[in-house]
């Protein structure tokens, strides 16, 4: 079963972090989800932590799958599917999201973990860069930019870009209940937010005005 039964065991844990929260689930519950012994999933993980962050880098390259480029879309619908992707991934996965900030905090304390895990990220962000980089060559095809602008700096600019929006929504989910109460963190709904970013975006390379 090797691979396959270990792949189960981490989108069962995600299921249940996501229901009970990852101090609340136990082991028990995610074995007994897949009708297998507890023991069978410490086979595969040394503990409940282990878990958690085999969890996370799931979720994390599930979301690399959003940043691909369509080659049969515009660049502005590219770009719209990857803020809405990854916001809809946030939405449904906000616990597990939540929980990988609070563990990255408290790794600190653990350098040789920390560093993993920033590999990790660093990593993923190459590869985002790198698919950014494939989608700028859409928005070259359309006429959106031209030969003489450098992809490599439009990337590096258009993922922090993304980036931002993403942080945006990403308080404004896991801090849902606060805003509502307190803040109006942007005018119309999250979607609108991300209407309006992919707009701009558009009209910032097209006006070419780059100092």
């Amino acid at each position: 079963m090797g691979e396959g039964l270990r792949k189960r065991i981490i989108e069962s844990s995600i299921e249940i972090f996501a229901k009970k929260g990852f101090h609340q689930t136990k082991v028990d519950e995610i074995a007994n989800n897949l009708n297998i012994a507890k023991g069978t999933v410490y086979l595969y993980f040394k503990s409940k932590e282990d878990l958690l962050h085999a969890a996370i880098e799931y979720t994390f390259n599930e979301m690399l799958e959003f940043y691909k480029p369509n080659y049969d879309l515009t660049f502005e619908e590219n770009l719209r599917n990857i803020l809405l992707n990854n916001y809809q991934h946030l939405k449904t996965n906000k616990e597990l999201y939540s929980l990988f900030f609070t563990q990255m905090y408290n790794l600190r304390k653990d350098i040789k973990t920390y560093e993993e895990k920033m590999k990790f990220l660093v990593d993923m962000h190459r590869k985002i860069f790198d698919m950014i980089k494939e989608l700028l060559l859409i928005a070259k095809r359309e006429g959106i930019i031209n030969d003489e602008d450098d992809v490599s700096n439009l990337a590096l600019l258009l993922n922090y870009l993304i980036e931002g929006t993403m942080r945006t929504l990403g308080i404004y989910v896991l801090g849902l209940s606060y805003f509502e109460k307190n803040i109006k963190l942007f005018s119309g709904t999250p979607e609108d937010f991300i209407d309006y970013t992919v707009k701009f975006i558009k009209r910032a390379l097209t006006s070419k005005r780059y100092v």
